[in-house]
């Protein structure tokens, strides 16, 4: 059974900007006996793919959302959708995968 730190752990260990970190992901659930590491790859990609979905609703009319409105927006939805989530694996999803897809795809304000 996964402890609701550890799966904080692998959720901050897995959200990386340029790309997700299954290879490290999976060292660390070697570390701690977890054998079903692909059951954690499709919930936070499916995770990531609903916040992000989330926020390309949000700016579909071409709207622009600056830094701190995309932390506000994010933080709400997650404590909303995905309660679990700690400070340490939000702050990793918001700096490693969240912003970097908003710049890339144009939502965040330069």
């Amino acid at each position: 059974m996964v402890t609701t730190e550890q799966k904080n752990e692998m959720l901050a260990i897995y959200s990386k900007k340029f790309g997700n970190n299954e290879a490290d992901l999976k060292k660390y659930a070697s570390k701690i006996d977890i054998d079903n590491v692909d059951i954690f790859v499709v919930e936070f990609t499916e995770m990531q793919g609903t916040v992000f979905n989330y926020f390309c609703d949000l700016t579909e009319d071409g709207t622009q959302l600056s830094s701190n409105e995309i932390d506000q927006l994010a933080e709400k939805f997650i404590n909303e959708n995905y309660a679990w989530v700690n400070k340490k694996a939000f702050k990793s999803f918001m700096n490693y995968y969240l912003h970097y897809m908003c710049w890339h795809e144009g939502i965040a304000k330069n």
